[in-house]
């Protein structure tokens, strides 16, 4: 009976190394095949998020400045109306020479 006994607990022990060498391996293999691809797409559109967001913030300044250029334009232009008057008209100008 301690044979028979013996017998089945080797064959338990070899039962259990075999279960373990399986998960291991299908552990490993998940790794290479599926993970690994994955975490190489999940960079890349990390990398991708991080161009748009420098993309964005940079539309946001140039939108946050596009007031005050307005302005700077509209006073440009009103200034050049107010000058427009004081340039001499062509036939004035041999006169002036």
């Amino acid at each position: 009976m301690t044979r028979e006994k013996e017998s089945k607990a080797s064959g338990v022990v070899a039962a259990i190394i075999a279960a373990l060498i399986i998960v291991y391996g299908s552990y490993e293999v998940s790794n290479i095949y599926y993970f690994q691809p994955e975490s190489e797409i999940q960079l890349k559109q990390q990398i991708k998020l991080d161009e748009l967001k420098n993309n964005n913030n940079e539309s946001e300044r140039i939108k946050a400045n596009a007031s005050e250029l307005e302005q700077s334009l509209a006073k440009a232009e009103q200034q050049f109306s107010s000058l427009t008057p004081l340039v001499p008209t062509e036939g004035e100008l041999p006169e002036i020479q």
